[in-house]
């Protein structure tokens, strides 16, 4: 990938009521160094960071992990998601020479055999083709629930949970750049979330694949550091 991105513009208050959601820590890691571990292997050109402005704060220049030239953060108040990835994609020279940008959020966490097989299948995808790993494993009070077809293209965003076989999205994509300069347009018609902006892209025949796997962690509660720590205790972060 030419180019990848981490959103980190959220507050995180309901994880911490006086800390910095990317500097929580998983272990021995923090949520910023675990992403990074995931996203800088495979980024060649430039991987951007949108960070929420109290990130001002906590004197991030002085973090090692960001002191590379490969990395390129800045801070920001986007009132939603959606507005976050218009701020990154305006970043990307137009010249870029990509297909594709993978994007993290930055409280998703997932093993790293799983990144990699979905790394190597959005290396597969025709430039006008964007990919979301999605689970079956439900843990968020307000998930992203989604069907597919027999390809795994999702026809549909939104469904009732009781669906049969119903997914959710997990927080990383692989978005074609065909879709993501609709971005723009989307906000004008109104468009102000991210589940509203891949809702409008299946509706509008942009195809999306689902790629599957068994389980993330969403850490957007105290609760949910704990169960990120045991999901990958198995692994070296």
């Amino acid at each position: 990938m030419n180019y990848t991105a981490i959103l980190a513009g959220g507050e995180g208050s309901r994880l911490s009521a006086n800390g910095f959601k990317p500097l929580a820590q998983i272990g021995d890691k923090s949520l910023l160094q675990i992403s990074l571990s995931r996203l800088l292997p495979i980024t060649d050109k430039s991987l951007i960071i949108l960070f929420n402005e109290r990130g001002k704060d906590y004197n991030l220049h002085n973090l090692p992990e960001l002191n590379n030239p490969q990395i390129n953060y800045f801070y920001a108040k986007p009132p939603t998601s959606l507005h976050s990835m218009f701020n990154i994609f305006q970043k990307i020279p137009s010249d870029s020479g990509s297909n594709h940008l993978m994007v993290s959020m930055i409280d998703t966490i997932m093993l790293k055999d799983d990144f990699k097989k979905f790394t190597q299948f959005c290396q597969t995808l025709k430039p006008y083709e964007s990919a979301i790993v999605t689970t079956t494993f439900i843990d968020d009070e307000k998930p992203l629930t989604l069907k597919i077809d027999h390809k795994n293209l999702i026809t549909k965003f939104q469904v009732p949970l009781e669906t049969l076989n119903v997914q959710v999205t997990s927080g990383i994509y692989c978005f074609s750049y065909q879709a993501l300069k609709e971005i723009g347009s989307a906000l004008d018609r109104g468009v102000q979330k991210m589940r509203n902006y891949l809702t409008w892209l299946v509706d509008n025949d942009y195809p999306i694949y689902a790629f599957s796997v068994n389980k993330t962690v969403d850490v957007d509660r105290p609760e949910d550091i704990l169960e990120a720590q045991k999901f990958i205790k198995d692994e070296e972060i």
